[in-house]
């Protein structure tokens, strides 16, 4: 991939994985419905590691409207994904048990005062 944005359908990306061995380090991918063209996309912004705020404050935002998964990678230290499914996210964290929900760790603490 030399461009810097690429359209893959589930399929490709999937053989890809299967294929290649590589460490993401900085990036986005956006998953968009299949009723969703490249020209749509590309109307907007694309999502890449340095507009990644949307991810770290209260409301979480997909980087890019149309999305409807995200996975944001940020120096290789630190992965998000984002999904609208609540059946797709209730796997991820299956899956990932270590997993921190981002709403959660985003949200400003109370002061207990003493």
């Amino acid at each position: 991939m030399e461009e810097s944005h690429a359209w893959l359908t589930g399929k490709q990306l999937a053989e890809m994985l299967r294929q290649e061995d590589f460490q993401w380090i900085w990036g986005v991918l956006s998953a968009f419905p299949t009723t969703v063209s490249p020209e749509a996309v590309l109307r907007f912004p694309l999502p890449d590691g340095e507009n990644g705020a949307a991810y770290w404050y209260n409301p979480i935002a997909f980087l890019h409207p149309l999305a409807e998964v995200e996975f944001g990678a940020f120096d290789s230290s630190c992965t998000v994904f984002l999904g609208k499914s609540a059946p797709l996210m209730e796997d991820i964290s299956r899956l990932y048990p270590l997993a921190e929900d981002l709403e959660e760790s985003t949200r400003p603490k109370e002061n207990g005062g003493s």
